[in-house]
């Protein structure tokens, strides 16, 4: 089907525009698509159990679990202190550093003019 507005020709698709069941998707009650199985995080493993459940307080592996989280974290933070820790002292002795450097160089700053104003009182 052709029409016509103005000088462009807009080709539409000849369909009723109806909606049919053949068209549309299903949902089906396992929550699958076209037979397939959906990938999804609150699934049972092949035992039944669902791994990625929370884990009650008193469950062994969940408590060793903590406790190897607890440790990576402690590592963790004692690495970032020592870091952080030698980073702040580089830039105290860098800030030190500049320190003496802006003396030396407010000292020559007078020294010359010093001499300046010498020169220019001499003649």
């Amino acid at each position: 089907m052709m029409v016509e507005h103005g000088k462009d020709n807009i080709r539409r698709n000849s369909s009723d525009g109806q909606d049919r069941e053949s068209r549309l998707g299903e949902l089906s009650a396992c929550g699958g698509i076209n037979g397939t199985r959906q990938i999804g995080t609150n699934q049972a493993d092949s035992e039944g159990n669902n791994p990625t459940a929370l884990q009650p307080h008193g469950d062994r592996k969940g408590n060793a679990d903590l406790g190897k989280i607890l440790g990576r974290l402690a590592v963790l933070e004692e690495k970032y202190n020592e870091y952080v820790g030698a980073h702040q002292e580089r830039l105290k002795t860098r800030l030190t550093e500049s320190q003496e450097s802006q003396a030396v160089f407010n000292q020559e700053v007078i020294e010359l003019r010093s001499n300046i104003y010498e020169i220019l009182t001499s003649d």
